[in-house]
């Protein structure tokens, strides 16, 4: 019965995680869509024959392995011996997304104190901040970016992993 609820938990996780990742993947296609619905209207408008259907573009991504991405924010904190689980960066037309994955030796709570103080000591404007025990996430603004930190914990593994995703803005 007690692993059925932590299997329970840990599939609840998982889901909370790609609706997370669904979210920001539909938001940017979303704006990359009402983008080149205007530009169709203004062509139309203009009476230029349109030559071929709106390109679909496909993100390009790079994958660094267990190392940091060159590009990611310097500033933010990442334990000096933290097992780099994911690390890769996905080019959009006019953004840039850079995600790592790893594991660490704090616990959820201890992580998101650590970057709930990160986003306020730095000016970022935390706009959905949330927590329970098997869980935690932060999502702020600051200029042209956006972060999102996913804080939970692996019961497999034993572990507390951390997700952090930027989304950098082209201006």
């Amino acid at each position: 019965m007690e692993n059925l609820k932590i299997k329970n938990l840990i599939i609840g996780a998982l889901i909370i995680l790609v609706i997370i990742a669904a979210v920001i993947f539909l938001s940017i296609y979303w704006r990359n869509y009402q983008k080149s619905s205007k530009n169709f209207q203004v062509q139309s408008l203009m009476q230029v024959e349109l030559e071929a259907q709106p390109k679909v573009y496909k993100p390009a991504k790079t994958d660094f392995g267990n190392k940091i991405p060159p590009d990611f924010i310097q500033e933010i904190p990442i334990e000096k011996k933290a097992k780099i689980e994911q690390s890769y960066s996905f080019d959009y037309s006019g953004q840039k997304q850079l995600t790592i994955v790893f594991e660490s030796e704090k616990t959820i709570e201890q992580n998101r104190k650590i970057y709930s103080d990160f986003l306020a000591n730095n000016q970022w404007s935390v706009v959905n901040n949330y927590f329970d025990k098997k869980i935690a996430s932060l999502y702020g603004l600051k200029e042209n970016k956006e972060i999102n930190v996913t804080i939970s914990f692996d019961e497999l593994a034993k572990k507390t992993k951390v997700s952090i995703s930027i989304l950098e803005k082209q201006i």
